[in-house]
């Protein structure tokens, strides 16, 4: 009984933070995604001046804490193979679904990644669940303002990842 109120309570919290992650990209954070589609908006990443895709992946991205205590990590590479793994179990692989490796790139691209400096991996407060992104070009909380374009298709990629395989519909699991 009590195994299947702890999965109850984590799919309930990876749902909320999804919910709540998406919400916080609103409009005018870098684009707007339908279905599966790429992010649109002005395509120009901010402040980085020309930057491909190869310049921002792999992503990585930590999350850490809140009230299940989460001990994930997910790597996304340029290819679209994403890597995912909780403490202690584990590192599932699968490959992203085309369009929306093209919206994380998208995002990826429009993050001032030079001018964020070192991201804070402490909880403002108890529970708090910390997510942080980082590229070879710098590392940013998922919930900061300059790390808004990249909000909502990774949220759509880690909710993904985060299922069984035979639940997955976004990222095709890798033998």
């Amino acid at each position: 009984m009590m195994a299947w109120m702890t999965r109850c309570v984590r799919v309930l919290l990876v749902t909320s933070a999804a919910l709540l992650l998406a919400a916080c990209a609103g409009p005018g954070g870098g684009g707007t995604t339908s279905g599966n589609g790429p992010a649109s908006g002005s395509g120009a990443p901010a402040g980085g001046g020309g930057t491909s895709s190869a310049d921002v992946f792999p992503l990585t991205l930590e999350r850490r804490g809140g009230i299940a205590g989460f001990d994930e990590t997910m790597r996304v590479e340029a290819d679209g193979t994403v890597s995912f793994s909780r403490h202690g179990g584990q590192t599932t692989r699968c490959r992203l679904h085309p369009r929306l490796l093209d919206a994380v790139a998208d995002g990826a691209q429009q993050v001032d990644w030079p001018g964020l400096g070192a991201p804070s991996t402490t909880p403002r407060y108890a529970d708090e669940l910390v997510v942080v992104v980082t590229s070879p070009r710098g590392s940013a909380r998922l919930d900061a303002a300059a790390a808004r374009a990249l909000t909502k298709p990774l949220t759509r990629v880690l909710v993904d990842v985060s299922r069984p395989a035979g639940e997955q519909k976004l990222c095709t699991p890798l033998e």
